[in-house]
């Protein structure tokens, strides 16, 4: 879907593009079947399990904020 919203001109663009993607998708995009790390932190050995928690703690945490978040900004005719 990503490369559709591009103009993709010539093969010297595409391959620019999806180059850029595979080196987005290896080492920034976190995969949760690789428990949250990216594949080259999996394939370069740098992914500890301790990160993991870490991960989690920061999802629950930003899920309680959003929760506050919403209940404050509430227009007050739905019971909270």
């Amino acid at each position: 879907r990503w490369l559709f919203m591009l103009s993709l001109d010539n093969i010297d663009c595409v391959r620019k593009h999806v180059g850029a993607f595979i080196e987005d998708y290896n080492s920034l995009i976190p995969h949760s079947e690789l428990r949250g790390a990216t594949p080259l932190e999996m394939y370069l050995g740098r992914w500890q399990p301790a990160q993991m928690d870490e991960l989690q703690h920061a999802e629950d945490q930003a899920k309680v904020e959003r929760r506050i978040a919403n209940l404050n900004s509430s227009c007050g005719d739905c019971p909270a």
